[in-house]
């Protein structure tokens, strides 16, 4: 049976693009971004508070602690569960050639 499979850091730049979260570049090699806040939104403060890892597919906001992957991100932006994200992923997202383990 072929199961398809997205690398941390394929998600987490599919789930910014998806969501048209913007990165800056930050001066330790990480990007910056707005947080997305638990209702869809991001937060009021002039300057990017989250800081992204696309290497390792990670984010964390440094002013409300919210952290993760891509399927976290969905998670948070869309108010869904693990298994409803990860499904979105399924629904959202198309594999490529290379996503293929047999």
């Amino acid at each position: 049976k072929t199961t398809t499979m997205l690398d941390k850091s394929e998600l987490m730049e599919q789930v910014l693009d998806r969501y048209g979260i913007q990165l800056r570049a930050s001066h330790n090699g990480n990007q910056t971004v707005h947080c997305p806040n638990p209702d869809g939104h991001v937060h009021g403060d002039r300057n990017p508070s989250a800081s992204v890892n696309l290497a390792k597919g990670l984010f964390i906001c440094h002013g409300c602690d919210l952290r993760g992957d891509g399927y976290n991100l969905i998670m948070q932006i869309e108010g869904l569960t693990f298994l409803e994200a990860k499904e979105q992923v399924g629904e959202v997202y198309v594999p490529t050639e290379s996503d293929f383990i047999l």
